[in-house]
């Protein structure tokens, strides 16, 4: 319960817990056999920006103790904060793969996508993406 910064809600029934003390309590449940692999399927969707950092604060923690995690996100900044190595799929398709600076600085350079924002407010385009980039066509 420390770990999950539940101690507080210790005599709380889960359905009584919010969205994000819910996904803590069942992190810290499936760390009660010690595992040294933990997989996890988008652990933090759905969660406030205050609850998702102090899911990766936590998951932090794990990485430092030593366990590996298998990660499946949607989110780019998850990713990149907390894997040391990327598999980029499409329909189940390995389209990319590599540590998260390289994939960025390989197909996220600032200025290809399109803004929905005024044109005065939106960065220089720099060249067009790429069709061999691994990220979602309506982005181009």
């Amino acid at each position: 319960m420390e770990f999950a910064a539940l101690t507080h809600r210790a005599d709380a029934k889960p359905g009584e817990l919010s969205g994000g003390m819910e996904r803590r309590l069942s992190l810290a449940r499936a760390l009660v056999g010690d595992p040294q692999l933990l997989l996890l399927d988008e652990p933090t969707t759905g969660l406030d920006p205050q609850a998702r950092h102090l899911m990766w604060e936590r998951l932090q923690l794990l990485l430092q103790q030593g366990k590996s995690i298998l990660l499946t996100t949607h989110f780019m900044d998850e990713a990149e904060r907390l894997c040391s190595r990327l598999l980029v799929l499409d329909h189940g398709r390995k389209i990319a793969e590599g540590r998260p600076r390289e994939l960025i600085a390989q197909h996220l350079e600032p200025g290809w996508w399109r803004s929905t924002a005024p044109a005065r407010w939106r960065w220089p385009r720099r060249r067009p993406m790429p069709p061999s980039a691994p990220w979602p066509r309506a982005w181009n």
